[in-house]
């Protein structure tokens, strides 16, 4: 079997992403992804109408990535604090990728607040999780996700020598305290 049958949309899409990662959407190009996919740019566009359509799959792999990383706290027992956590270490975790979605694009405001959006849906259960009064558990969980902003964009920014783990216990610190104070 020649490279160039071995080339598949999923390892140009590897290669892709390994290149944003690295180095920022602005240097995913055909000859960068070919350059990582081990192979001539032949095989890229075999598989790809053009490099707007690689960079249009890249995004909506970075967007299933956030998606994923933030749908499963959502059935925690403490959603609030580990919807928060995640969003957190997404950012420290997936730097390029976090300052892609929310600095570049609004593909991030969009995958929180849009249709079929996360926040909105960790609303609804941290209200049920934070207590009997609505009105100061919703204060609560957008006190806490202003926070998780903040130290999110810390670490993603690389503008504080802040670690995904020390962040994480800022945040666990700070909404514990909430909560006592929430709750007399």
């Amino acid at each position: 079997m020649t490279a160039y049958r071995k080339i598949t949309p999923e390892k140009i899409l590897d290669a892709a992403y390994a290149v944003f990662c690295r180095e920022g959407m602005e240097k995913v190009s055909a000859r960068q992804v070919a350059r990582e996919a081990g192979c001539s740019t032949q095989p890229l566009f075999s598989c790809f109408t053009n490099m707007e359509e690689v960079r249009g799959a890249l995004e909506k792999r970075v967007v299933g990535d956030f998606h994923a990383a933030l749908e499963a706290p959502l059935e925690s027992e403490d959603a609030l604090l580990d919807w928060c956590r995640a969003y957190v270490r997404f950012a420290g975790e997936n730097r390029r990728a976090f300052y892609h979605l929310f600095s570049e694009t609004n593909l991030g405001p969009e995958a929180l607040h849009g249709e079929d959006g996360l926040y909105p849906r960790l609303v609804e259960v941290a209200v049920r999780q934070e207590g009997p009064d609505e009105g100061k558990a919703r204060e609560h969980i957008e006190r806490a996700c202003l926070y998780a902003n903040g130290l999110a964009f810390l670490l993603a920014n690389g503008s504080h020598d802040l670690t995904a783990d020390e962040a994480c216990r800022k945040l666990e610190e700070t909404i514990g305290a909430t909560r006592k104070m929430i709750r007399g």
